[in-house]
């Protein structure tokens, strides 16, 4: 009676008590047959506690865990059941993009866009792109043009706001092709007021 109920209040709850060693992401995870929810307090005792974050079965949630701070965390589910809890580093975030047009040419404005993401749920804090070139950008969708034709390995690289990090790469094919004007095919005559067709 009077747990403290940030998330969700069910009647059956088991407290677990982490004393992390080092600072560092952290993740945890509830899994049970039942409705549960899964909260993380940071303080010095239950009965002095800060709520930190909390999350609800089979989803992963990750917080900072900092080095000689006590955390408790509490585990709730509406039916008696045997789970699964898991407190675990984080995933790394998952790289990814795409660009258009997908056959550039020394033309085009080639645009990039970040598809990138954080298992984790953190989020993504800085994008960092390599167009294969020796020019370099930032952020989220960049445009960048070549100037000769080639193969060049664009790379994507990323990182969380709690510092993990995860890159991609991809072949980027640069081909111009020239195209050029071999004949007109136009009528002999033409009258006023009459259309007539050009064919090129």
């Amino acid at each position: 009676f009077g747990e403290p109920a940030f998330c969700n209040f069910q009647q059956h709850t088991v407290w677990y008590r982490f004393n992390p060693t080092q600072t560092g992401p952290v993740s945890t995870m509830l899994q049970t047959p039942f409705f549960s929810t899964l909260a993380v307090f940071a303080g010095t005792s239950l009965n002095d506690l800060s709520f930190v974050g909390c999350t609800f079965n089979f989803n992963l949630m990750s917080f900072t865990a900092f080095a000689g701070q006590t955390y408790y965390i509490q585990l709730q589910t509406d039916q008696p059941s045997i789970g699964v809890f898991q407190l675990l580093p984080p995933p790394p975030p998952q790289a990814g993009f795409g660009f258009f047009p997908f056959d550039p040419s020394t033309f085009d404005n080639v645009q990039f866009f970040d598809q990138s993401f954080d298992p984790a749920g953190v989020g993504i804090q800085t994008r960092s792109w390599s167009f294969g070139d020796g020019s370099s950008a930032t952020g989220p969708n960049p445009t960048h043009r070549y100037t000769v034709d080639g193969d060049y390995l664009v790379t994507l690289s990323v990182t969380t706001f709690d510092g993990r990090s995860g890159s991609t790469s991809q072949t980027l094919h640069v081909r111009t092709r020239d195209v050029a004007i071999m004949r007109f095919q136009t009528p002999a005559v033409g009258m006023a007021g009459k259309s007539s067709r050009i064919t090129v």
